[in-house]
């Protein structure tokens, strides 16, 4: 689970239209909604809040994210230390680990914002996109008459399976982020 949410909770009001203000929803929205959101969004570019993640095998090293910050500390599978300190990470991810043993635990530091404040302002278009049609879906789709309502224009699938808007999908594309 990420560290830093991709939405604030005036953020999700206003994607839900709901008013910036009103505080009906927030218990909903900061327990499943947000979490669920910075999941799905994540799948498809990546750890946006930095986080700490692991990766455990042989070399050679490849980290499921280019989005790496730092390389933390790596271990064999007995639990000795090994010195990371010669070890770099390139953009795609690939670490280059003179002296690696031939099993590591690697853990490293991933995600290319602290706060959410500083998500890049098409990441939380993106997420807002997402949280609307959630939303939709469990609150407005049951309401409606069957095949009215509850859509929100094309969806396409996550890596993981599950179907987001196309939109969501097209305003990740220019993260330039190093992901997506």
């Amino acid at each position: 689970m990420a560290v830093t949410d991709l939405l604030t909770l005036t953020a999700a009001r206003v994607a839900i239209s709901e008013p910036s203000t009103s505080t009906k929803y927030d218990g909903e929205l900061a327990s499943k909604y947000i979490p669920a959101v910075t999941i799905l969004v994540e799948d498809i570019v990546g750890p946006v809040g930095r986080q700490q993640r692991q990766w455990q095998g042989s070399p050679p090293i490849i980290l499921d994210t280019i989005a790496v910050v730092e390389l933390v500390s790596a271990s064999t599978p007995s639990g000795d230390p090994v010195d990371v300190t010669s070890w770099r990470v390139d953009g795609a991810g690939i670490v280059t680990a003179p002296g690696a043993p031939s099993r590591v635990l690697l853990t490293y530091l991933a995600g290319v914002c602290d706060s959410t404040d500083l998500v890049p302002a098409n990441v939380a278009l993106a997420a807002g996109v997402v949280l609307r049609h959630l939303w939709q879906t469990d609150h407005q789709a049951a309401a409606s008459r069957p095949g009215v309502g509850g859509g929100s224009g094309p969806t396409v699938s996550t890596p993981s399976g599950f179907a987001v808007p196309a939109r969501a999908v097209d305003l990740l594309r220019p993260a330039g982020l190093g992901f997506a």
